[in-house]
């Protein structure tokens, strides 16, 4: 949009349609851990002298956790395991098309009337909470659904079971 604005001279009254496609090539490397403890280890990996070798390995590396349910037992600490290293190729290819309109609104009476629109739209985001401030995690509001209309059947069975509840509580 910045060369479209200083090839019009600051008006962007111009239309801009692009269009690209691009191929894909990843390479991609997880790591899975598991949390094991001591007693977990030695039945997974043995108690021959190279399964303690490893386990006292895995051990030195870390403070390891107390577990929850057994804090005090020295073999019940847990740590964390490589369980599997992943490797992942992906190829694709993927077109994308996007379009652009600019432009600037000179009348007073035009810019008024877009900034009412703005504002009706903008209105709904206002102290809205997008993320919660104790876990840090996303929080998508849920729209307000309208109950649907009943029809006279439905009313009689919803008031029917309502009554049923009543009785039995």
């Amino acid at each position: 949009m910045l060369k479209e604005w200083l090839l019009n001279d600051g008006k962007l009254g111009d239309i801009r349609v692009e269009e690209k496609f691009v191929k894909i090539a990843e390479t991609m490397e997880t790591d899975q851990y598991v949390t094991m403890t001591i007693l977990q280890m030695e039945k997974e990996f043995g108690d021959s002298e190279e399964a303690q070798e490893f386990i006292a390995e895995i051990c030195k590396g870390q403070k390891g956790t107390p577990h929850p349910q057994a804090p005090t037992i020295k073999k019940a600490r847990m740590y964390k395991v490589l369980k599997a290293l992943l490797d992942e190729r992906r190829r694709g290819s993927r077109g994308e098309a996007s379009a652009s309109v600019g432009g600037s609104i000179q009348d007073p009476a035009a810019k008024a009337a877009f900034a009412k629109t703005l504002a009706s739209q903008t209105e709904k985001l206002e102290g809205m909470e997008l993320v919660d401030r104790s876990t840090g995690k996303i929080v998508i509001p849920k729209p307000n659904k309208k109950p649907k209309p009943q029809t006279d059947d439905e009313k009689m069975v919803a008031n029917f079971k309502a009554l049923v509840t009543k009785l039995l509580d």
